[in-house]
């Protein structure tokens, strides 16, 4: 289970979040959504080990990840993360993120499970591309298959579906639902898209702004 315990963070003296209490368990979707500037990103980067809070405490399996300045690195938290803007690595081809993330985390069936990430996300024809021989579409279903490859215990995802035509876009949000349930991970989305709480039927729906207050329509 993520446990975020009364969390604040502030930039510039100026607070973004909180008091944030939030919990999500392995199995469990979780919606985030909320205006530009409400502190959702900034939320899943510090649960990401990418910030550091001002205060609280973030817990990943009863394992404490900051103690003041000092804090667990992302690669240690059996998180997988997809954000708008991919962080691809320039100088690997497509099918070279996913064989080393799956390397790196011993899945079995390594091959088997690559070619059928890279089918699922429509990608086989540019498995040998880089990241800049790629659509904004591609490098984000790119992004997404990444997260996937490992089989964390955890998937934290910002607007990782905003690039996409509305057809793909339904495809990769069942794909991330199916396979999320598929491996026993956690789901933690932030999305502005209705759509997207729709199709992740089941899901708890949260909205933020600086502190998170429970959506009283089902998702």
């Amino acid at each position: 289970m993520i446990e975020v315990n009364s969390l604040y963070f502030s930039y510039d003296d100026k607070p973004i979040l909180s008091g944030i209490d939030l919990t999500l368990h392995k199995k469990e979707l979780l919606i985030l959504s909320g205006p530009s500037g409400a502190g959702k990103t900034t939320l899943i980067r510090l649960i990401a080990g990418l910030e550091i809070p001002n205060n609280g405490t973030i817990k990943i399996d009863g394992k404490v990840l900051n103690m003041g300045n000092k804090l667990v690195p992302p690669h240690q938290r059996a998180i997988g993360m997809a954000f708008q803007r991919p962080a691809l690595w320039p100088h690997m081809s497509v099918k070279s993120h996913l064989e080393f993330v799956i390397k790196n985390n011993a899945a079995s069936n390594k091959n088997e499970r690559i070619l059928r990430l890279l089918e699922e996300t429509e990608l086989t024809s540019f498995s040998n591309r880089r990241p800049d021989q790629l659509s904004e579409g591609q490098a984000q279903r790119l992004s997404i298959a990444r997260a996937l490859a490992a089989e964390p215990n955890y998937l934290i995802m910002d607007e990782p579906f905003s690039n996409l035509d509305p057809k793909m876009r339904d495809k990769m949000v069942q794909f991330v639902k199916f396979e999320t349930t598929a491996i026993g991970a956690g789901l933690l989305l932030i999305t502005h898209d209705k759509r997207d709480a729709e199709l992740l039927e089941g899901s708890r729906f949260w909205l933020i702004d600086g502190q998170l207050h429970k959506n009283n329509s089902s998702a």
